[in-house]
């Protein structure tokens, strides 16, 4: 639904939504790490935010939601500097090991205390 709302953000009619999902599909990789953005992060939330609102609290969790997408987005750049996304077999084990990985990391960083 994120995605969505994103692709339409800004146009006109059915028409203007058809060209905006488009121009979406014709970049397959931009669709993917998008997609695979909002998709971790809501992995995230299932089985990691818990132990960020234990240590830090609701307000201060909810205020680092921007800096968690922008971690995961940025795990996600660093693996398409290494292969395109479209290369991978997400709904196999490379999908599943990308996909923990970057959870775990995200756990291992916003989960823990801060000095």
């Amino acid at each position: 639904m994120e995605l969505v709302l994103k692709w339409s953000e800004g146009v006109q009619g059915i028409d203007g939504l058809v060209e905006s999902v488009t121009n979406a599909a014709q970049n397959i990789e931009g669709a993917l790490h998008d997609f695979f953005g909002h998709y971790i992060f809501e992995v995230f939330k299932t089985v990691g935010y818990q132990g960020v609102l234990d240590t830090h609290g609701f307000e201060k969790a909810e205020s680092m939601a921007g800096q968690i997408r922008d971690f995961i987005d940025a795990k996600i750049g660093a693996l398409e500097a290494s292969r395109a996304l479209s290369s991978v077999d997400w709904n196999g084990t490379a999908g599943a090991v990308i996909v923990d990985g970057i959870v775990a990391d995200t756990i291992a960083i916003f989960g823990e205390e801060q000095p």
